[in-house]
């Protein structure tokens, strides 16, 4: 009787299992994880139960369980291929099973590589067509004419071209004279400018530094020439400052090959105080009553001066750390038609090319010798070849005026 309850209730233990793995197998599974904990579960019930005690039954048994899994992973396969789920998803999944399923990371990553590919793709096609479209908008041409060359620059309106000039000579006054030390924020606000606008700030120095005392006081009061002069120096190199001085000592002491001193430094501009003082006081003598023209005269030799100064920023190696900048053609060419018409304008025609000649030779003079010794050229040089051309052309304009040829 025992044995019959027994095997009763042996029976209804294997239906009940039969019949829970065949529920379980019917289940459409959506992941590897849910596969492989259902397979686990029906293990434990068969070794719970004691069914498949035989070995040869047991083994027909985990057979039969591996082609229901290789059909399930083939349906999960197609699944994951129809519905393309997110990668984010085959990714949780993957990190929550135990890692003995070999499928799951097979197909998750020909999947993680087909989609990378095709975002590829796509990506690269949005952006050529992008570009397409911009380049078409901005060239305003049909379709058709899609392959013409593109260019990024577009001309710059007149009315724009004549506001950066204006702003040129503005900065110019803060670049090349002591403005930008008396106010820094308005030449920060301005900016720099190119070393082919220096000119036009010396010939307005030039003839500020002189004509208030040659043309103005004279009509006040008697002064005598040497207080003029010494006066009109004094304001020229208040604003221009002295870093001409500096130059000169750097182009003497590579004459001697020796450092600069403050012997030499002290010797130069004692020298060169005196001698533009001398050539002022003796301009103003020989022009005799006409007391407007010294003024215009020095300012005339301050702007050709300044332009042969400016002049050695091309063709010339450039101090990295201390320059004006680098000079073109075009601004070389603009610099020389200015200087030109005020030599013109101020010196019949005669002494003005004489006073071009003169400025060219001593130019080329000094870009030879600097080239030789290979001296950088920075703000120092540039100013002391501005100190040195000028009494040169001073003292041609007083042998010139003194044989009435002006």
């Amino acid at each position: 009787m025992s044995d019959y309850v027994l095997g009763s209730t042996n029976q209804n233990t294997e239906s009940q299992t039969r019949s829970t793995d065949d529920q379980t197998m019917k289940k459409t599974l959506q992941t590897p994880s849910q596969l492989s904990n259902i397979l686990t579960e029906s293990e434990s019930l068969h070794d719970n139960c004691g069914i498949c005690a035989d070995p040869a039954q047991k083994n027909e048994e985990i057979n039969q369980n591996e082609v229901v899994t290789d059909s399930l992973q083939t349906k999960l396969q197609e699944e994951s291929d129809v519905t393309k789920l997110p990668i984010d998803a085959f990714t949780d999944e993957l990190s929550a099973s135990d890692g003995t399923d070999t499928f799951s990371a097979t197909a998750y990553n020909e999947i993680t590589e087909a989609r990378k590919k095709t975002a590829n793709q796509h990506a690269d096609q949005r952006l050529f067509s992008h570009v397409i479209k911009t380049k078409q908008a901005d060239e305003k041409v049909s379709p058709k004419d899609s392959t013409k060359k593109f260019s990024p620059y577009k001309k710059i309106k007149l009315s724009s071209q004549i506001l950066l000039f204006l702003r040129q000579i503005l900065a110019s006054f803060f670049t090349h004279t002591n403005l930008g030390a008396i106010m820094p924020k308005t030449a920060t606000y301005l900016g720099p400018c190119y070393p082919s606008s220096m000119p036009i700030p010396y010939f307005v120095v030039g003839f500020i530094s002189t004509f208030p005392f040659f043309y103005g006081l004279t009509f006040i009061m008697q002064v005598p020439h040497l207080l003029l002069g010494a006066l009109s120096v004094t304001v020229f190199f208040m604003l221009n400052g002295i870093c001409g001085f500096h130059g000169i000592a750097k182009i003497c002491a590579s004459f001697s090959n020796s450092r600069t001193t403050q012997d030499l430094h002290s010797v130069i501009s004692v020298l060169y105080v005196i001698v533009l003082v001398t050539c002022l006081e003796t301009l103003r003598e020989v022009c005799n009553q006409d007391l407007y023209r010294p003024p215009l005269f020095f300012a005339s030799c301050c702007m050709l001066s300044a332009l042969s100064g400016c002049s050695l920023s091309l063709g010339l190696t450039a101090d990295p750390v201390n320059s004006f900048g680098s000079l073109s053609i075009k601004g070389l060419a603009f610099s020389s038609v200015i200087t030109a018409t005020a030599m013109y304008c101020t010196f019949p025609p005669l002494v003005a090319t004489s006073l071009i000649g003169i400025a060219l030779l001593l130019r080329l003079l000094l870009g030879i010798y600097m080239n030789q010794k290979t001296l950088l050229i920075s703000r120092s040089i540039v100013c002391a070849s501005q100190l040195i051309v000028l009494p040169a052309l001073l003292i041609y304009v007083i042998i010139a005026t003194a044989r009435n040829i002006i």
